[in-house]
């Protein structure tokens, strides 16, 4: 494994194309999606043990255009159970602090959306424990076994300032922006 993991780095890109279909049937969409691996690349190091898993993840698509007419052969139903994801840890919260301005959901005309992926994360790398401190002090995050869990309390403060300037990114990008310019 470690001789792999050495050897991988200086392996070419592993390139695929991906292909994603929809297709309506009745008023239901359906969505089908396949890859075409082009070059293996670094995933050669480990094909022997990768063989059944790579075998899901090439599913073979039909060539088709838009709006193509498709005839309906056969329908098989899979059961599945789906896992909500995982609780955050501290460290992945002051990750997301750091990326949490690179999209907004806010139109502004007072700032681009390349200036908004400059400077709207939450705080800064010196100032994002102390931040994310302040909130269990406060009480509302409280860590249990390196989980962050949000507390009532926090929930209320969410749905206080869900979709206003407050719960944007927009806001701490302006700061950083006013203050570069100071």
């Amino acid at each position: 494994e470690i001789v792999k993991s050495t050897i991988a780095p200086f392996f070419d890109d592993h390139v695929y194309n991906q292909t994603t279909l929809i297709t309506k049937v009745e008023e239901c969409l359906f969505k089908s999606s396949g890859k075409q691996i082009i070059n293996n690349g670094w995933k050669k190091v480990w094909s022997k043990e990768n063989k059944d898993e790579n075998e899901d993840d090439n599913q073979k698509l039909p060539v088709v255009e838009k709006d193509q007419p498709v005839l309906l052969d056969k329908i098989s139903l899979k059961d599945g159970i789906t896992k909500p994801p995982k609780p955050y840890t501290e460290g992945q919260l002051i990750t997301l602090m750091k990326t949490a301005g690179k999209v907004s959901n806010f139109e502004s005309e007072e700032i681009s959306q390349k200036d908004l992926a400059s400077y709207g994360s939450v705080g800064t790398e010196a100032t994002r424990a102390g931040i994310i401190d302040g909130l269990k002090a406060r009480k509302y995050i409280a860590i249990k076994k390196n989980i962050v869990e949000v507390t009532p309390k926090g929930k209320i403060l969410m749905v206080a300032v869900d979709k206003t300037i407050l719960s944007s990114a927009e806001l701490t990008a302006k700061w950083e922006m006013y203050l570069q310019q100071i």
